[in-house]
C-alpha cells in the first residue's frame, strides 16, 4: 500500500484532504510507471467554492473531489492548486520518511535511472526530468544538465514547494525563513513583498532535509551565504599562523574565516573575505589593521587553494598560482589574541562584524580542506556549533560502464571518472591513446635524454611523485654502466627522500629531515652547483651536503631514467638502493624545462595511467580544453573561444575584454596582421589592466625551440615591478627600455601607445611624458615571419628566454595596430588557452 502523508494547504483550510493520483503500480513494493503518457494529477476532497485553495480555475468531479487548473500559458505546479507561468519548472516533494520511489521511474531524455545522490542539499526531494504532469515542464531550467548531472548553479528555489512559513513547521529547532530569489531572508523586508518568495528551513548543525527531519553527518560543507560553522578557538597561534584553505564559491563576496579577540572584532583578529571576487586577508595585532589583497581573482564554482603565513605583524598570501603578496599590520604589536572560536562560512551574527569586515554576507559554496598550523580540521568531528549547513556533494558513479578494462571511481571532489587502462581513454575508455600521469609498479622505468653538458656546474631538478611504498629509485642519470664514473640520483630509504651525486671522486649523501606520508603527492627540489647540494621536501627545511674531492663538474653522457631503470646491477654502486619506485609521477622540471612525460620519452616499461581525474573518462576540461594535473587536483586550460573553470562557457564574439591570468595567451598567425607591425615601423596601441606587477603582456616573434637558443628578432612588452618593460632585438643585439614614469599594476585601464620607426622607438602611457630610445646596432627591420601573443606563451619562461616568469595577469581591450587596423582581439587568433571575460 502507499502511504502518502497529508499537508494542510492553506492555513484556513484545514480539513481538506490533498490526495495525489500517482499512475503508479506496485509489484513486491517497488513503485512501476504503468503508463508514462498519463498526467500527473491533483485533487482535493469537497467542492469548488470561494475558500478553495485554487489559484486560478477550479472544477468539481463527479466524486465528491475538486481540482484546479490554469489559465493558458501557466501550468499546474506540483502542489497541485499553485500556477506557475510556463518557462518555470518546479520538482515534487514526496517525504522520503514517508515512501521512496524507487529508480524504475522512465525518462524522456534519457534511460539513465533516478539516483538519490542527484540531490545537492535537500536530500528528500527527489529530482524526476521531464516528468509529465498539467501543462509542462522546462527542459532547460531544471536543474539538471542534458547530460544528467545536477548543475550547483541552477538549481535555485523553483525546487521548494512552499512560499509561506505558514506552510512549513521546522523540526530540531530550525527555524522558517522566506526568501527572495537571491536566496537572501525577505521576511522583515517590506520593500521586497511583491517579490516572490519561498519558504524554507535554516537548520541547526547535524541537521539537514526539508524540514529539518533527517540526522546528517557533513563530511565537506555547503554554505548558503547565510550559514557559519564554529571551530574550536585557535591554540598557539598568537605569534604565527600558517593557514591552507581549498574552497570552490559561488559568489564573488562573502566571510569565508575569522576569528578573534572580541565578537564584533574589535581588538586583535584575523578575516579572509571575498571582495568583488579578490580575496582580502585583514588582521589587527592590536595596533591597527593589515589588509593584503589576492594579485587575481577567484575561479567561480572551481576549487581554489588560498595560502596565508604571518610572522608577527608581518604576512604574505598566495591565491592558486600567483604571487605570494606580502603586507603587514599597523603599530609595533606583533601577537593576536584569540578568545573566539575560528568561524567557517559565516557568522552568527554578521552585522556585529560588518565594519571590520566590509561586507555583510556569508560565504555561498564549499570548503574541502583547512589547515590550520599543521592541524587538518576534521569537518564532521571538529565543527562545535552551526547554522544552514549541508554536505557539498555531486553526481557518483551509478550506472556507469567503462569499457576496455576501466572502472569507475570517485575523484578528490566527487566527481565519477573512469580509471582507463594504459592505451585507452574517453568518457568510458572508449578511446585509444598515450598515458598522461605514468604509474610505475616496482618494474617500470621512463627512458629520456639524458642531461649530458647541460648541467656540469649546475643542476636544478623538480619533481612531483606520490609513492605508494617507502623505497624506492625514481630518478637517475649516470656516466658508464659498469656501476662507476659521475651519477645523480633521487631515491626513497624508508620514506625518506635521498639525493645522491658523485662528481667522480666521492658521493654526497642529502637526506630529508623527515619522511614523507604515503599516498600523498609530493613536490620534490634538489639542486647542485658545483660539490654543494641542497634538497627540500614539501614544506621540510632544507638539507645540505657536499661530495667529496676537488671535482666539481657532472659529466651524464647517458640517458636519464625516471620512475626506475632498466637492470639495477647496472646503476652506480653509490646509489644503494635495492628496489625501484612504486606509484605516480606527475611532473619533471630540468634546470627550468619542463619534461614532457608522453612527448619526450624515448621508451617505457610496465607503465599505467596514474589515477587521477585528467586520466579519467568524464575529462573536466570540455571543448577541447587542455586538463593539467596539479597534485591531486586539475588546471583547466582551455581553447579560444571558451571560458569557464572547466570550459563549459563558449564566449562567441562577446568577450571583447579577455583576461589573462598569468598561464593565458592569444596567438595570432594571420601574415596580414603580422606585417602590420614588422619590417621598418611597427605601431601598437592598446589599453591594458594589470593586476600584477610582473608578466608578459605581448611577444612578436618565433618562439619554436629550434630558435630558443638562436638571436633571431623579437619584440617584447611586458611589466617589471610594476613598471612598462620593452626588450626589442633587431638581429644586432638585445635593447631594453624601461618606462619609469608610472606604475600601471594598479587594477585601472591604462592606454599603451608603442611607436618604432626603424631603429627610434617612442613608447607612452596614458598623457604621461613619453619615453623614447634608440636600437642599438646597424639594423633596422623587425623581420618577423609569424607568430604574435598576446598576454604570455605556451612556456613563458623557456621561450622569452627567462625574460619573463609568467604571462600577463589582467584585462587587454581595444588593440590597435599600424594606426587603423583594429583587431577583434579573442574573433581573430589563432588559438588562446585560459582566456576569460574580465570582470
Amino acid at each position: 500500500m502507499i502511504l502518502i502523508k497529508s499537508y494542510n494547504i492553506v492555513q484556513y483550510c484545514t480539513t481538506i484532504q490533498f490526495i495525489l493520483l500517482f499512475n503508479y503500480w506496485m509489484i513486491d513494493g517497488t513503485i512501476h510507471n504503468a503508463d508514462p503518457q498519463l498526467p500527473f494529477e491533483a485533487a482535493f476532497q469537497g467542492e469548488c467554492r470561494k475558500s478553495s485553495p485554487c489559484h486560478q480555475l477550479c472544477f468539481d468531479l463527479h466524486d465528491g473531489t475538486f481540482e484546479c487548473a490554469c489559465h493558458e500559458s501557466y501550468q499546474l505546479d506540483l502542489n497541485g492548486y499553485s500556477c506557475l507561468k510556463s518557462n518555470h519548472s518546479t520538482v515534487p516533494f514526496v517525504d522520503a520518511d514517508t515512501f521512496r520511489i524507487s529508480s524504475t521511474i522512465s525518462t524522456t531524455s534519457t534511460s539513465r535511472p533516478i539516483d538519490p545522490i542527484d540531490t545537492i542539499n535537500n536530500d528528500d526531494e527527489i529530482k524526476l526530468k521531464n516528468h509529465h504532469h498539467h501543462g509542462t515542464m522546462s527542459n532547460s531550467n531544471n536543474g539538471i544538465n542534458n547530460d544528467g548531472n545536477i548543475d550547483i548553479n541552477s538549481i535555485g528555489p523553483e525546487r521548494n514547494q512552499f512560499y509561506s512559513c505558514n506552510e512549513v513547521e521546522c523540526e530540531a529547532g530550525g527555524v522558517c525563513i522566506e526568501e527572495g530569489n537571491d536566496g537572501k531572508d525577505i521576511h522583515d523586508d517590506n520593500e521586497r513583498n511583491d517579490e516572490i518568495k519561498r519558504a524554507r528551513c535554516r537548520c541547526p548543525l547535524g541537521r539537514g532535509g526539508q524540514f529539518c527531519q533527517k540526522i546528517i553527518e557533513v563530511k565537506y560543507p555547503h554554505f548558503r551565504g547565510t550559514s557559519y560553522s564554529a571551530l574550536p578557538t585557535l591554540r598557539n597561534a598568537h605569534r604565527s599562523l600558517r593557514l591552507m584553505i581549498e574552497f570552490k564559491s559561488q559568489s564573488f563576496d562573502g566571510v569565508l574565516l575569522y576569528s578573534g579577540q572580541e565578537p564584533d572584532l574589535g581588538g586583535d583578529f584575523i578575516a579572509i573575505v571575498l571582495n568583488q571576487g579578490f580575496v582580502e586577508f585583514r588582521f589587527d595585532c592590536g595596533m591597527g589593521e593589515g589588509i593584503i589583497r589576492s594579485d587575481m581573482p577567484i575561479i567561480l564554482n572551481a576549487w581554489n587553494t588560498l595560502n596565508i603565513y604571518r610572522d608577527g605583524r608581518n604576512a604574505w598570501m598566495q591565491l592558486n598560482q600567483g604571487q605570494q603578496i606580502f603586507g603587514h599590520s599597523k603599530g609595533l604589536f606583533s601577537r593576536i589574541t584569540f578568545r573566539l572560536e575560528t568561524f567557517l562560512g559565516g557568522s552568527p551574527n554578521i552585522s556585529q562584524i560588518v565594519q571590520r569586515v566590509h561586507t555583510n554576507r556569508g560565504f555561498h559554496g564549499c570548503v574541502r580542506t583547512l589547515q590550520i598550523n599543521e592541524r587538518n580540521y576534521d569537518f564532521s568531528r571538529d565543527t562545535i556549533d552551526g547554522i544552514d549547513i549541508d554536505q557539498c556533494t555531486s553526481d557518483a558513479c551509478y550506472h556507469t560502464t567503462c569499457l576496455n578494462g576501466g572502472h569507475c571511481a570517485l575523484s578528490d571532489d566527487n566527481q565519477k571518472i573512469c580509471i582507463c587502462p594504459l592505451g585507452f581513454t574517453g568518457e568510458y575508455c572508449e578511446m585509444q591513446t598515450e598515458f598522461l600521469i605514468p604509474s610505475f609498479n616496482g618494474s617500470s622505468h621512463l627512458q629520456f635524454i639524458g642531461f649530458g653538458d647541460r648541467s656540469t656546474m649546475f643542476t636544478e631538478i623538480i619533481i612531483v611523485i606520490k609513492p605508494n611504498k617507502p623505497d624506492g629509485l625514481f630518478l637517475y642519470n649516470g656516466q658508464k654502466m659498469d656501476r662507476t664514473g659521475d651519477f645523480i640520483s633521487l631515491n626513497l630509504v624508508n620514506g625518506f627522500v635521498e639525493f645522491r651525486f658523485d662528481l667522480g671522486s666521492g658521493a654526497a649523501v642529502i637526506r630529508s629531515p623527515s619522511p614523507i606520508l604515503l599516498h600523498n603527492w609530493h613536490t620534490i627540489y634538489a639542486a647542485r652547483t658545483g660539490r654543494e647540494g641542497i634538497l627540500k621536501v614539501d614544506y621540510q627545511p632544507y638539507s645540505m651536503g657536499m661530495s667529496l674531492g676537488a671535482f666539481t663538474q657532472l659529466s651524464l653522457p647517458l640517458n636519464l631514467y625516471i620512475g626506475g631503470v632498466p637492470n639495477l646491477r647496472d646503476i652506480h654502486q653509490n646509489v644503494q638502493s635495492p628496489e625501484m619506485f612504486g606509484g605516480c609521477i606527475q611532473k619533471v622540471i630540468i634546470n627550468g624545462r619542463q619534461l614532457s612525460l608522453v612527448r619526450d620519452v624515448l621508451s617505457g616499461l610496465n607503465i599505467e595511467n596514474c589515477q587521477h581525474i585528467c586520466t579519467g573518462n568524464e575529462r573536466p576540461c570540455r571543448n577541447s580544453g587542455i586538463c593539467e594535473p596539479v597534485k591531486s587536483h586539475y588546471q583547466c586550460h582551455c581553447v579560444n573561444n571558451y571560458i569557464g573553470a572547466h570550459c563549459e562557457q563558449g564566449t562567441g564574439s562577446s568577450t571583447l575584454y579577455p583576461m589573462f591570468y598569468g598561464n593565458s595567451f592569444l596567438k595570432y598567425s594571420d601574415s596580414e596582421l603580422i606585417e602590420k607591425i614588422s619590417g621598418y615601423k611597427t605601431i601598437i596601441h592598446l589599453n591594458l589592466r594589470a593586476f600584477s606587477s610582473n608578466g608578459l603582456i605581448l611577444w612578436l616573434g618565433d618562439v619554436s625551440r629550434q630558435q630558443q637558443s638562436k638571436k633571431h628578432d623579437y619584440l617584447a612588452i611586458g611589466l617589471d615591478q610594476g613598471h612598462l618593460n620593452i626588450n626589442i632585438n633587431l638581429g644586432s643585439g638585445d635593447y631594453h627600455l624601461t618606462f619609469n614614469v608610472t606604475r600601471i599594476d594598479d587594477g585601472q585601464w591604462h592606454e599603451l601607445d608603442l611607436v618604432r620607426t626603424a631603429k627610434q622607438i617612442f613608447v607612452r602611457i596614458d598623457h604621461n611624458v613619453a619615453v623614447r630610445g634608440m636600437i642599438n646596432g646597424d639594423k633596422s627591420r623587425l623581420d618577423v615571419m609569424n607568430s604574435l601573443y598576446l598576454g604570455g606563451l605556451e612556456d613563458t619562461s623557456i621561450q622569452s628566454s627567462h625574460l619573463y616568469q609568467k604571462g600577463f595577469i589582467g584585462c587587454i581591450s581595444n588593440m590597435t595596430l599600424d594606426d587603423n587596423y583594429y583587431v577583434d582581439i579573442v574573433q581573430q587568433s589563432e588559438r588562446g588557452i585560459n582566456i576569460r571575460t574580465c570582470i
